[in-house]
């Protein structure tokens, strides 16, 4: 059947099913789409499922959160690459004991 003729003759169809031909065309396009991005070289070896990371269905507080959002953008200033300046020398991670 095609397309137009649903739209037209206002036909019943299973809206269900269409929410998952076209969620399954988006994780089809994304899974193309990371194979042909250069700078997803990283990424690629790291996330290759089509699915929320489990600390963004976590129930965390606004400070966790940041946390994670920094790590996953890279943008966190982690102890290992500042500590030379403020004279580090734990062995565990800061942000670690935070989540304990």
């Amino acid at each position: 059947m095609r397309q137009e003729s649903i739209i037209f003759f206002k036909l019943p169809c299973n809206v269900s099913q269409i929410k998952l031909i076209l969620f399954e065309n988006y994780k089809q396009k994304w899974s193309e789409d990371i194979l042909c991005e250069p700078k997803l070289k990283t990424y690629r070896l790291i996330k290759s499922l089509f699915q929320p990371e489990p600390c963004v269905t976590l129930n965390l507080s606004r400070a966790q959160r940041s946390v994670c959002a920094q790590v996953r953008c890279a943008t966190l200033r982690l102890a290992v690459e500042t500590g030379h300046f403020t004279q580090f020398q734990r062995t565990e991670c800061i942000t670690c004991v935070i989540w304990e």
